[in-house]
């Protein structure tokens, strides 16, 4: 274990398909656009490993425990973009649809949701969130050594039982841009936190390219079948999207040639929620084979949330 080695929350086989002239735009609260390379960018020192005031055999790196996701990421990208180009031949053949059944082999689907799985724990607002809730549980300000080691073990452990119990159960709609693009930040659309019992319900909007992003939804009821479906992405979804992203995200956002507009919530410089109103509740009832999800019910999770997260 290397100590205070840099560890990316953005892993670079992904990033590199955000570069344009070399380089990738980051866009920070108070509009000021700084220029990086996918080596030096999302990166936390340290952020992967498990170390103690004094030597203890329970240290540790897991660093290596990512290298599955990030090595598959480029293949799953070439097998969504590929998906992406079915889904315009099939909308020139058959006319204006709004989602296309895929045909998708387990093993596509099961990578795909390890590497989202990956993007969720590693994320700043993944990390803060398992800090706020243990400050909360400990009724006291934590140090900076003792909420380094907090957030990293729990992204340890919650990618692990992530990945376990979510298996490749769940439906996925890859949403593909036409024109306009899609952005990045240092948090994202999910309801994935560290004291997830119960992960019916479990969702995730990630932007994983400029062109594609990715909707899973576990419902607690639904028909399995189509597992994946495309989805064109027209102007005004993707700005619902990228409206989502800056809500969640509270440092940084990521784009290619396209700036955005900052919100005020991104500029409020908060790892921000929807509460109330969730418009990505609507993108999930309008996938093939998954029914409204009844009020009462939802009002329940919601409470439940409240009550269980920081």
């Amino acid at each position: 274990m290397k100590r205070g080695a840099g560890h990316h929350w953005w892993p670079q086989s992904l990033s590199n398909y955000w570069l344009t002239e070399g380089a990738i735009r980051r866009i920070e609260p108070d509009g000021a656009v700084v220029l990086s390379t996918p080596t030096n960018l999302g990166l936390i020192n340290g952020g992967h490993n498990i170390v103690f005031e004094t030597a203890s055999p329970w240290e540790e790196s897991f660093e290596h425990v990512f290298g599955g996701a990030d090595n598959r990421f480029p293949n799953v990208v070439q097998e969504l973009q590929s998906l992406a180009k079915a889904h315009r031949a099939a909308r020139e053949s058959q006319g204006d649809i709004t989602c296309y059944a895929q045909a998708c082999q387990d093993q596509l689907l099961r990578s795909l949701l390890e590497c989202l799985i990956s993007l969720v724990v590693r994320s700043p607002k993944f990390r803060a969130g398992a800090v706020q809730a243990a400050t909360r549980f400990w009724g006291a300000e934590l140090s900076k050594k003792e909420q380094k080691l907090i957030a990293a073990a729990n992204v340890r452990a919650t990618y692990w039982r992530l990945t376990r119990d979510l298996s490749v159960r769940g439906k996925y709609v890859l949403f593909c841009a036409e024109s306009d693009e899609f952005i990045f930040g240092d948090g994202f659309y999910n309801n994935l936190w560290a004291s997830t019992d119960n992960l019916f319900g479990a969702r995730m909007l990630v932007p994983i390219t400029p062109e594609l992003c990715v909707l899973y939804v576990r419902p607690s009821q639904c028909n399995p079948v189509p597992r994946l479906v495309t989805r064109s992405a027209q102007a005004d979804l993707v700005a619902l999207i990228n409206e989502t992203v800056q809500i969640y995200a509270k440092d940084c956002l990521f784009f290619r040639s396209q700036q955005p507009k900052l919100s005020e919530h991104f500029k409020a410089r908060d790892h921000r929620e929807y509460y109330g109103f969730d418009p990505v509740q609507e993108l999930i009832e309008q996938i093939p084979g998954v029914p409204p999800r009844p009020a009462q019910l939802e009002d329940a999770l919601l409470s439940a949330r409240q009550t269980a997260s920081p």
